[in-house]
């Protein structure tokens, strides 16, 4: 109105007020402003009615605004244990677990392994990348050897990579499993750097031909015993030139349990050479589930026995 040596009419003081706080927007085609108020996290704007103005004022005030923010960093990573169930891994990492923490952490199970998903997110990288590095760390001191790897890392390969560092062999005697062990230990390429190759002895008649396991102890111990394992981890590593010799013998089901050895009982024998003896241990478990999964269960099972070994070995 100045500007055109107009007087203000009493209308014209009524477009002057504003709130308190709000800001005036330029109209750039007429007199009346437009108002631009915060509220919290939401932007209150109000313009004119008239549409060439308001389509002016739009554009130049308030399509800035609507500019998608940049997008938060986003990490994630995932360590896989074995070794402890899903509810007791859960206590041990206690406030790690808590649903409004950041990094945030996700628990899935398969066959036995425990794979936990940890997602950071933060508006600076590196600040998302520091809380991601810390939380990795204390869950890998809250779960010491329970972490046996990272991303989609197998016990196997795991087990495959300790025995390659150390330039150790492995042979395996196979009853319940069948060569199943045998089989996730060959998944991976190289293999045959540190994995020799097996017995798979399934009838009691080729555990005493192949791998030298008495009759007489078969009869009083029975093929699913601790004896019976024993003698086939050594004998399987007497007949090899291997480091190390891991076997199997158990019920997978669904039939052939009993009172005393119920459904998914298996014994698992490892045998070594230290200082030029066979040393041998063994280790009792009773799997729950189908055939398939205690066959499964009883193989991983076994290849942690070994990597617990090597990881406290020299």
């Amino acid at each position: 109105l100045a500007a055109s040596a107009r007087s203000p009419a009493p209308a014209n003081h009524i477009l002057a007020q504003r709130p308190h706080g709000a800001e005036c927007l330029s109209n750039p085609c007429g007199t009346a402003p437009g108002l631009k108020a915060r509220l919290g996290q939401t932007w209150l704007i109000a313009l004119p009615g008239v549409p060439l103005e308001m389509q002016a004022m739009f554009s130049k005030h308030v399509v800035p605004l609507l500019q998608k923010p940049a997008a938060p960093a986003m990490l994630t990573a995932t360590l896989r244990t074995f070794g402890l169930g899903e509810a007791r891994l859960a206590a041990e990492l206690g406030a790690l677990m808590a649903r409004d923490r950041n990094p945030k952490l996700g628990l899935t199970v398969a066959a036995g392994v425990v794979s936990i998903c940890v997602r950071s997110q933060s508006p600076d990288l590196a600040l998302a990348q520091a809380a991601l590095d810390d939380t990795l760390a204390e869950i890998r001191r809250r779960l010491g050897t329970c972490v046996y790897g990272t991303g989609q890392t197998t016990l196997a390969e795991a087990v495959g990579q300790l025995l390659s560092a150390r330039g150790r062999t492995l042979v395996t005697a196979e009853s319940c499993t069948a060569g199943l062990l045998g089989s996730l230990l060959t998944e991976m390429p190289g293999a045959s750097a540190y994995y020799l190759g097996g017995w798979v002895v399934y009838a009691n008649a080729l555990k005493t031909s192949l791998l030298g396991v008495p009759e007489a102890l078969l009869e009083r111990e029975g093929a699913v015993s601790q004896a019976v394992a024993l003698r086939l981890a050594s004998g399987a590593l007497e007949r090899s030139r291997a480091d190390y010799a891991l076997a199997l013998t158990g019920i997978a089901g669904p039939q052939g349990g009993t009172a005393a050895k119920p459904r998914g009982t298996v014994w698992i024998a490892l045998a070594s050479r230290q200082a030029g003896a066979i040393q041998t241990t063994a280790q009792h478990c009773l799997f729950p589930g189908a055939r398939g999964l205690v066959r499964q269960r009883a193989a991983q099972t076994a290849l942690n026995l070994l990597r617990l070994h090597l990881l406290a070995g020299p």
